[in-house]
């Protein structure tokens, strides 16, 4: 019985926690001006790819704007056009989106590898990172920097422990013969032809 009870008192905390991350990130994000020179020059670069139709490579006052990865101008656009409009709250929604994400994603690792306190810890110790917070509410790069940086260390982490194991054999193909090789860390794939009934333990 009080097993039950501290799983639904868990589970009430962690929604509790998740939902002072969503105001956190989102609540209030559109009521403030721009706050820096980097999040107006987002605003001037988005302005003109938007009314000029010129997706692909973002310009600022008429001129080719590449000193930063046009990666975040793409996101920007997004909400920029279902909002129909250039404003605060649509260039700094993928930061948002990318801080409640990057929270998220702890949480569940935190989860699976010490069980729900630790991803409660871990997504709380996150989220009350200044300058996380801060990055989390601004039309900037470095949140969405930041959960790409953490997916590729999620797929890195899940193929050193995941990855599966597999022996070595050959087999003929229909133009010539096939060969896996393994190693302890990597798996190599030499093909000389069509693999057919390919098999793996």
């Amino acid at each position: 019985m009080n097993i039950r009870v501290d799983k639904s008192e868990e589970a009430l905390s962690a929604a509790a926690i998740m939902g002072l991350v969503v105001l956190l990130c989102f609540w209030g994000i559109d009521d403030i001006p721009f706050l820096s020179v980097n999040e107006a020059r987002r605003a001037v670069t988005a302005r003109e790819m938007y009314e000029s139709g010129q997706w692909l490579l973002p310009y600022m006052n008429g001129k080719l704007y590449l000193a930063k990865p046009p990666l975040f101008n793409w996101l920007t656009l997004l909400p920029t056009l279902l909002l129909d409009t250039v404003s605060e709250l649509g260039l700094r929604l993928p930061s948002a989106v990318f801080a409640l994400s990057s929270c998220s994603v702890v949480y569940v690792l935190g989860k699976h590898l010490g069980g729900r306190r630790v991803g409660l810890y871990a997504a709380m110790i996150l989220a009350a990172n200044t300058g996380f917070s801060l990055f989390a509410r601004r039309a900037e790069i470095e949140m969405s920097l930041t959960g790409l940086s953490l997916l590729s260390l999620l797929a890195a982490w899940h193929y050193c422990v995941f990855r599966p194991i597999v022996t070595a054999h050959s087999e003929k193909g229909v133009t010539g013969d096939s060969e896996v090789v393994t190693g302890d860390s990597d798996l190599i794939v030499t093909d000389l032809g069509r693999r057919r009934n390919h098999r793996s333990r």
